[in-house]
Order: C-alpha cells, then sequence, then structure tokens
C-alpha cells in the first residue's frame, strides 16, 4: 500500500507541472527577398512601423496539455516586409510615424495579426494588409491584402513514441522533461511555418503590385483624386538629387 501512494503522489505532482511554456522569435533577416522582374517602380515608400508593432507576437497555446507557445514577430516580420518592397519600389525606408516621412512619395501602412486557429495550437491564422497612401495629400492610393491559415508539421514519429517510452519507463519522472522538450520541438516547428507563410504572403502581395496598372495611372497622374501635379511632385522627387537643377 505505502508504495501504491508513493506511486499516486509522484504522478500527482508530475501532472501538476506538466504545462511548459518555450518562448523565441523569428529570425531578424531570415527572408530573402524574391527575384526582380522588370524595373523598379520610380518611388520611393516611407513603411511605418509604430511602437505597438515592436511588441507584436503569437501565441499558441494547447488547452489539452496546457503548453504555450511565445513567438516574437519582429524586427523580422518588418525587415521581411521592407525587403520585399524594396523588389518592387525604388527606395523603401522604415520610420517609426508618418511625421517622419519627408523625403518619400508613398506612406506603406501594414496592419499585420497573427492568431491561434485551433484549440490545440497546432495552426494559426495570419493577416497582411499593406494600405498605400499619397505622402503629400494623404490620399488613398491602393491597398493589398493577403489572409491564411497555415497548419504546422506534427512532431516526427521518434520524438513522440521516444517520449512517451522514456516517460513510461521512468515511472512518470521524467514526464515534465520529455514535455518540456516536445514544447521546443513545437516551437521550433512553428518558427519555420511561421517564416514560410510570411514568404509565400509577402511574395503573393509583391507579384500582385508589379500586376496592378494602379501604379501605371498614379504615376501619370491619371489615378482618380490624382492631378498632373501629383505626377510631376513624383516625378521630380524621383529625380537624383545630383541631376535637379
Amino acid at each position: 500500500m505505502g508504495k501504491l501512494r508513493l506511486w499516486v503522489l509522484i504522478c500527482a505532482v508530475c501532472v501538476g507541472n506538466t504545462a511548459c511554456t518555450a518562448t523565441g522569435g523569428i529570425r531578424e533577416s531570415f527572408y530573402l527577398p524574391s527575384a526582380q522582374e522588370g524595373q523598379k517602380l520610380p518611388l520611393r515608400v516611407a513603411l511605418v512601423a509604430d511602437s505597438a508593432m515592436k511588441s507584436q507576437r503569437l501565441t499558441l497555446r494547447n488547452m489539452m496539455r496546457g503548453d504555450t507557445i511565445e513567438v516574437n514577430l519582429q524586427p523580422g516580420l518588418i525587415n521581411a516586409v521592407r525587403g520585399e518592397l524594396a523588389v518592387v519600389f525604388q527606395d523603401v525606408t522604415i520610420v517609426e510615424s508618418a511625421k517622419q516621412a519627408k523625403e518619400q512619395d508613398l506612406l506603406a501602412i501594414p496592419t499585420m495579426s497573427f492568431e491561434q486557429s485551433d484549440s490545440l495550437g497546432q495552426g494559426f491564422k495570419s493577416q497582411i494588409k499593406l494600405t498605400f497612401k499619397d505622402i503629400r495629400s494623404g490620399t488613398l492610393v491602393t491597398s493589398y491584402d493577403q489572409t491564411a491559415v497555415r497548419i504546422i508539421p506534427p512532431m516526427g514519429v521518434g520524438e513522440g513514441v521516444g517520449g512517451a517510452l522514456l516517460a513510461g519507463a521512468s515511472l512518470g519522472l521524467l514526464l515534465p522533461l520529455t514535455l518540456h522538450q516536445q514544447a521546443n520541438s513545437q516551437l521550433e516547428r512553428t518558427l519555420l511555418s511561421l517564416e514560410e507563410g510570411i514568404a509565400q504572403s509577402l511574395r503573393t502581395i509583391s507579384s500582385d503590385i508589379q500586376g496592378d496598372r494602379v501604379w501605371t495611372l498614379y504615376l501619370a497622374g491619371k489615378l482618380p483624386g490624382f492631378g498632373e501635379s501629383t505626377a510631376a511632385a513624383v516625378a521630380g522627387g524621383s529625380t537624383p538629387s545630383g541631376a535637379r537643377s
């Protein structure tokens, strides 16, 4: 009876301590921009990244085990956005507010959200939206939006089976350690899935920008709400400083 009580006590302690948190972040320079196709648009872009965006993160909770995965998204995410926009536009500068954009032609305002998509923390929903405004008038030019749901790949068979055998062989004594290892594995797979998902969304947006006739109209001053004065201002601003009179 004494051994049985001891075993029950050990299991109770282990179960009470199985919940764990794994924290990490996507790499600061993980993104490799897509290959440039054709000429860049002769426009200078101010990409707004305010202070609130710097603390952006994705939290995934497994409601069954109680595990939590915390992923910091910045500065890797905004660096990736800048890198891809630089494939399309002449110049892209990150600013903390619109007031800092003095020499640019356009404001690019990102709206980005990442949230858990299932109760077990095995997937997430992402939205990346870029809104472009004329910096002189504040008028909306256009916007692009990519929303996706990604399923995080499950752990390998060896990880799951090995952890179960180890925990069973030790009567639960190593269960917290095993679950901690599984949480770290989940974190690594989440980071990889996030980076791949962000890259896919940004390349789609980049392709949409390059194929959008709105930029031809904007540069020619023929877009509704923009006249020839806008076109002249953009053309003048895009001229290399050494060539100005």
